[in-house]
């Protein structure tokens, strides 16, 4: 390499040494205008009140959304429950009515069997019809008409709409099967009447008459009146065509047509099972618009017994019930009430806990926050405490680590700028190096210490101060070309040997001497460049002496 090549490479190297150290300078300059005028840090949202309202908002979030769900959910349950015990009762009450016309109808072909009955005798047809009349409110009027027809009998004379000859050329013309059933007609507008008719035969099973009756259908107001819905509910009968049969709540509307007969008859006849009219009349968009609650049920959904004599049908009978919703779902009211409540109460619970667990989260990082601010001031020796055994306790035992090896660095210089000082005022060789060994025993804590001088006219180290901390040391000189002070003393480089016993490097400077248990430290005692000696220090626990000791000691004895 030519002599221009190496200036160049110098000077590389010196331009490198020169930005690192400006660099260096800079950082070291804007450290002291910051220690200076410090800048003063703000907390605008404080650790424990982000904790705090992500724990609010993340409990609260969670119970709303349970809440709702629940609340839904059960209102669910209890509004199609309502629905359901709503369209049984109508059921029930629909079956009822098919009963008792059903009844009505037996009655009936019982009587056209009584022998005096079918001979027409007058007598013992009046006293029968009477008893009927009597026993069995529903029939207002029985009577007969022979095959000619000719009204044998009658408890009442033209009292219906149809004269009972009319009601015989329908039976002979229009039904051969032995009965006649008529659509429900209102007598003076207000009394619900519907009239049957059998055919009645001699012994010869010859067709000899009609046994026809009223059935007055005020029978029905009854079992309507025993239906309880609340203060709201009414219940209520309507015929094929709408009309009112029977209603709970004002006879004055008997024979006319309700507001809400069309809607519900119309979804009954649109509709093909009863959970289909269930879901139109309760359930679907347009029934959510509607304040009331309604419930039907159809008479000729249910199948009469079968009777070989007669070929009974029920007639177009409806039985509707009908509740405000707000009434008829009170209980799931009262349940969202208290789904509600604890929905409240599980909130300020939620936030109770959120309110301990942030505390209990945050508490230690404000601790060790406080910690952090009194060792920025210098405080160096009081410990950081550590409050939980988590994350938090780890960084707060970090910091503690942080603030010993500052407070040990700080010692570090301590020492040496007391050690540089005392060397600078003291100028008895002798007193120096007893001050010396003094502070190498001091920060070592060793328990044998000594200062070996090289002396030039024997060519020996010299032991010429030492310590330990039993009273049998023994001074000696040694070779500077043998052991390891010998060794040091040559190379000039300090040595540290954790374990003595098993340490083969100082097994091979000994080189046969007895080795004793033990750490120990042998450091080059340099003046100007200059080894004057070595220093050694020893104890004898092994794994005693640490880098940082060594690096202590080393920086001692220059």
């Amino acid at each position: 390499m030519s002599s221009e090549e190496i200036n160049t490479k110098n000077l590389t190297v010196d331009n490198t040494q020169e930005n690192a150290t400006t660099q260096k300078l800079s950082i070291i300059k804007a450290i002291k205008e910051n220690l200076r005028n410090p800048n003063t840090f703000k907390i605008r949202f404080s650790l424990m009140q982000k904790v705090l309202l992500a724990f609010v908002v993340l409990t609260m979030g969670i119970v709303l959304s349970l809440g709702t769900i629940a609340i839904e959910s059960e209102k669910d349950v209890i509004t199609r429950k309502v629905a359901d015990s709503s369209f049984e009762m109508a059921d029930v009450v629909a079956h009822e009515i098919g009963q008792v016309l059903e009844n009505a109808n037996r009655i009936l072909i019982s009587t056209s069997k009584i022998p005096a009955i079918r001979s027409f005798d007058d007598t013992t047809t009046k006293a029968i019809f009477e008893s009927l009349l009597s026993n069995f409110k529903i029939f207002s009027r029985i009577s007969i008409i022979d095959i000619n027809g000719k009204e044998i009998f009658s408890t009442l004379h033209d009292s219906t709409p149809l004269s009972s000859k009319i009601w015989y050329s329908l039976i002979l013309k229009g039904n051969y099967n032995a009965y006649y059933q008529s659509d429900i007609y209102y007598i003076n507008d207000s009394l619900p009447t519907l009239t049957m008719a059998i055919l009645m035969r001699d012994q010869a099973f010859k067709v000899s008459g009609v046994l026809i009756a009223d059935l007055d259908l005020k029978s029905f107001w009854p079992i309507i009146d025993r239906i309880q819905l609340g203060q709201t509910g009414i219940s209520y009968i309507v015929d094929q065509d709408g009309l009112c049969v029977a209603h709970s709540k004002s006879k004055n509307l008997i024979g006319k047509k309700l507001d809400s007969s069309d809607l519900v008859l119309g979804l009954i006849k649109n509709t093909k099972d009863n959970a289909e009219l269930k879901s139109r009349l309760n359930f679907s968009e347009e029934a959510n618009k509607r304040t009331k609650l309604y419930a039907a049920s159809d008479l000729k959904k249910f199948t009469p017994s079968q009777n070989p004599f007669s070929s009974f049908k029920y007639p177009s009978v409806y039985v509707i019930l009908e509740q405000d919703k707000k009434e008829a779902f009170l209980e799931a009211e009262l349940l969202q009430k208290k789904v509600w409540y604890f929905v409240i109460v599980s909130i300020f619970i939620s936030i109770l806990i959120s309110l301990i667990l942030s505390l209990s989260l945050t508490r230690p990082i404000f601790k060790l926050v406080g910690d952090a601010t009194r060792i920025s001031q210098g405080d160096l020796n009081t410990a950081v405490k550590i409050y939980a055994h988590d994350e938090v306790g780890q960084l707060s035992h970090n910091f503690d680590l942080m603030r010993q090896n500052l407070a040990y660095k700080m010692w570090e210089l301590e020492i040496i700028n007391e050690v540089g000082q005392k060397i600078s005022s003291v100028l008895n060789l002798e007193d120096l190096l007893k001050l010396m060994l003094n502070k190498y025993i001091e920060t070592s804590g060793s328990d044998r210490s000594s200062i070996m001088l090289f002396d030039e006219e024997t060519g020996t180290l010299t032991t010429n101060i030492a310590r330990a901390s039993s009273d049998n040391l023994e001074l000696f000189n040694v070779d500077p070309n043998t052991g390891l002070a010998g060794h040091v003393y040559q190379t000039g480089k300090p040595v540290l040997i954790r374990d003595a016993e098993n340490s083969e490097e100082l097994k091979q400077l000994k080189k046969g001497a007895p080795v004793y248990p033990g750490s120990l430290m042998s450091i080059p005692l340099v003046v100007k460049d200059r080894i004057l000696g070595v220093i050694n220090v020893s104890k004898s626990e092994p794994e005693y002496f640490t880098n940082r000791d060594f690096q202590m000691f080393t920086a001692l004895s220059v």
